[in-house]
């Protein structure tokens, strides 16, 4: 077994907040609001990432960071776990659609609250006499949300009949 990092808890008080039964082995203490798991070293909170790493490679070369292959903030599997730059973590979650900026389309959006089929079905369903009125209350979104689904102001991204003409900006003739 690996000596103890210098400041860190004990090894086996970490291993004993690890749930290694999937894939992912995830931390199962202290959390922060991104789900990094949190512990205590030299008196400060570090991630349980980093301390997994630091057992498993060894110390962290300045200016690196650690991050996840898997995307999962908890998981602190040493296989899962590589090291970059602040950039390389950017770009790693830009080209994974994790963003929530605009270029994270549809369904893969962090603020998404439908997938692309249920966008899809709102649009049929309206084109085929459902209200809006009856959609948002059903979808337990705003109005304002289902209409713009259905005029093509939101979602262009994805299929089905719109009702307004988004790229003249009037309704599609009945």
């Amino acid at each position: 077994m690996a000596p103890r990092p210098a400041g860190f808890a004990p090894i086996e008080e970490f291993w004993k907040k690890v749930d290694q039964a999937g894939e992912c082995w995830e931390w199962k203490g202290a959390r922060n609001q991104f789900g990094h798991g949190r512990i205590r070293r030299d008196g400060k909170e570090t991630g349980t990432h980093r301390y997994s790493w630091v057992l498993a490679f060894g110390p962290i070369p300045p200016g690196m960071i650690v991050c996840h292959r898997c995307d999962n903030p908890p998981c602190v599997r040493p296989s899962h776990l590589f090291l970059g730059t602040p950039r390389d973590n950017t770009q790693d979650m830009h080209v994974k659609g994790r963003s929530g900026r605009p270029s994270a389309p549809g369904e893969r959006s962090s603020t998404a609250k439908f997938t692309n089929a249920e966008v899809v079905s709102i649009r049929v369903r309206f084109d085929q006499g459902e209200t809006i009125v009856a959609l948002a209350s059903e979808k337990k979104v705003s109005i304002s949300a289902v209409a713009d689904i259905v005029n093509g102001r939101t979602w262009r991204n994805i299929g089905g009949p719109v009702r307004i003409n988004p790229a003249l900006g009037r309704r599609k003739a009945s």
